[in-house]
Formats: C-alpha cells, sequence, structure tokens
C-alpha cells in the first residue's frame, strides 16, 4: 500500500505521514490486544484510537491526517481481500475508494532525487547520433551524480586544475608526461580537485573528492576525443564541436530532454540532491551519520550547517518510510 503511494510521486513527508499513521494505530492498546488484530478491527477500535491521539496532546488537523491514512489502508485492504467490511466508511455517503490525503505542506523547497535506477534510465536516453558527442553529455551528467556539481560547475572544469589534481597523487618520475601516463602511476581511489572560481556560486571557488572511477574516463576523454574539438590551448575539459566550452543552458537543455525521455521529473540540479542524500544514506548505513553530514557540507560547499541539514531530514525521512513500510507489510504477512 505504502509502495503505492510512493509510486503516485507522492512526496517522503507523505509517504512518512501514511506510514508513522498506520504505525500508530497497529501499535494502539485497542488493535494491538492479541484477541483482536487490525483485521479484526471495529468502528469502535477507531473511535478509541482517534481519543488517543487526542488524549497526547495531537491537534485536529494531525489526528485528521492519522485517520485518513488508516481509512486509505483499509480500502486498500479491502481491495486486495485482506478484510470482507472496513471499520467504518472513508467518505460520507461511502461511495468509492478512499480519497489520498496529502501531508501538510513541508516549509522546505520539495527536491527531487533520482535512485541509481532512474538515473541509469535518463543516461540511457540521452538523444544524440554521435556517439562522440553523447559520449561527453554522458560524462557530463556523470559529473553531477558522482561529485555533486552544479551545472555551471560541470561546465567549467578546467584540464589544468585536473590535470594539477592526479599528477598530485602520482610519483615524480610521472609527472610531466601525458594525463593518461600520470593518471595511470596513481593509486589513489579518489582526488581532491579545485574548481574554477568563476563557474562556482558567488565565484568563491572550492575543491571537491572526485572518484577514481569517474576519473578514469575523464581524462581518458581529454586524451582522446576531445582532441578532435578543443584548441591546443584551451583549457576546458568539456568542449563544443566549435571548440568552444559548452554553457549551462545548453547542458541544463541536454539533460531535460533525456529527462523527459525517460519519464522523469527533475533538472540536472537534481544530480546534486541526489548525490547527497546517496552519499548520507551511505554513513548512515555504516553508523557515521555526523560523519557523513560534515562531508556533504564540505563536499557540496555548503556555507552553513542548515543548507546539509535539509538532506539530513530527507534521508531520515525515506529510512522512516521504508521501516514503517517493512513492518506495516509484517503485519499482513508481506503480500502487497
Amino acid at each position: 500500500m505504502l509502495a503505492g503511494v510512493r509510486e503516485r510521486s507522492y512526496s517522503l513527508n507523505t509517504v512518512e505521514a501514511y506510514a508513522t499513521g498506520l504505525l500508530l494505530f497497529l501499535n494502539s492498546q485497542e488493535v494491538a490486544a492479541p484477541n483482536i488484530g487490525w483485521q479484526r478491527a471495529t468502528k469502535d477500535d477507531v473511535v478509541r484510537f482517534k481519543r488517543e491521539l487526542a488524549a497526547r496532546g495531537n491537534d485536529a488537523d494531525t489526528i485528521a491526517l492519522r485517520l485518513a491514512a488508516v481509512e486509505n489502508f483499509y480500502a486498500w485492504a479491502e481491495t486486495h481481500g485482506f478484510v470482507r467490511v472496513r471499520p467504518f466508511k472513508v467518505n460520507p455517503k461511502g461511495e468509492g475508494p478512499a480519497p489520498v490525503v496529502k501531508a501538510p505542506p513541508s516549509t522546505r523547497a520539495r527536491k527531487e532525487v533520482f535512485t541509481e535506477e532512474q538515473f541509469e534510465r535518463i543516461r540511457a536516453c540521452i538523444v544524440m547520433d554521435d556517439p562522440i558527442l553523447r559520449r561527453r553529455v554522458d560524462l557530463m551528467f556523470r559529473w553531477g551524480w558522482g561529485v555533486g556539481l552544479r551545472v555551471a560547475e560541470v561546465c567549467g572544469l578546467s584540464v589544468r586544475n585536473l590535470r594539477r589534481s592526479v599528477e598530485a597523487e602520482a610519483p615524480p618520475r610521472a609527472r610531466g608526461r601525458s594525463l593518461g601516463e600520470a593518471f595511470a602511476a596513481t593509486a589513489a581511489e579518489g582526488f581532491v580537485l579545485d574548481l574554477v572560481p568563476a563557474a562556482t556560486k558567488g565565484e568563491k571557488g572550492g575543491a571537491v573528492l572526485v572518484p577514481r572511477a569517474l576519473m578514469k574516463p575523464t581524462v581518458e576523454w581529454i586524451d582522446g576525443s576531445r582532441t578532435e574539438f578543443a584548441r591546443a590551448d584551451a583549457d576546458w575539459v568539456f568542449v563544443t564541436e566549435g571548440g568552444r566550452p559548452l554553457t549551462p543552458e545548453t547542458l541544463g537543455r541536454y539533460f531535460l530532454a533525456a529527462v523527459k525521455a525517460a519519464k522523469e521529473v527533475g533538472s540536472f540540479h537534481s544530480l546534486r540532491h541526489s548525490y547527497a542524500t546517496r552519499v548520507l544514506s551511505e554513513f548512515n548505513r555504516l553508523g557515521h551519520p555526523e560523519l557523513g553530514a560534515l562531508f556533504v557540507q564540505k563536499q557540496l560547499r555548503h556555507a552553513y550547517r542548515e543548507t546539509t541539514e535539509q538532506y539530513t531530514h530527507m534521508v531520515h525521512m525515506r529510512d522512516h518510510a521504508i521501516t514503517a513500510g517493512m513492518a506495516v507489510n509484517r503485519a499482513f504477512g508481506g503480500r502487497n
């Protein structure tokens, strides 16, 4: 049931609100009793649950939201054959399925986040006939996904800075050689790269950590296909067919076209949001949430910790919704 709510593209706030309401109901004193259970709940049990919520100090809007989650749950359970009769009808006339009630609007702007599967689908939908140009755009998408760069920062990547980053990790004998040779002589799994200040927000500059898995294809691009377009003195990593830097507006249009073709929703900046939530989730899994928040703040160059905490809040909501969904799923035998 919760999976169905998420598939309708409702926000994490909505999923969390449903999960919380259902868990409270399933764990309520009446429904949790051994001789009752959620499949035998009656209208009186729902009324007692409502009173229990009020006794806990919940306001009228919160109570209505919790009851809406329970109502929708029983409408779903009746449709799938888990119950024969709902404890109460959802709408005044008792007609039709339960309406989906959204959670109260968040004070935070909604941030579109892609899963890895969605990102791979977007990459597969890059609309370009020339394989070299397609490779260029795909690599630019990966810089947003794998490092969390803004669209202008990707377009402003410098060959000179990238070379310095690689040579800092290479032995002295490899310095001064081709970029590919210098990279091949390194063993680092990550490279610290200075961004061009003019391409960053507020022209503040900053440094980011680039994984080896992304640096490798970028070095291959610079030493290979890029040489067909770029002038010898050009410092931009990504250039147009005419040898000029690709503009943020053009890259943004390429991304929106791929997103539309993949039937997804989001902009290039969504890759930055996706990076933050993915990294925070991994640090949480390893048991180091504070370290994860600090890393994301440094990597995304947030001036204030509060900005990073927006992503922490998103990850918490998602993890809570997943945990709650699993608990609800267990309550009715794991059927969806």
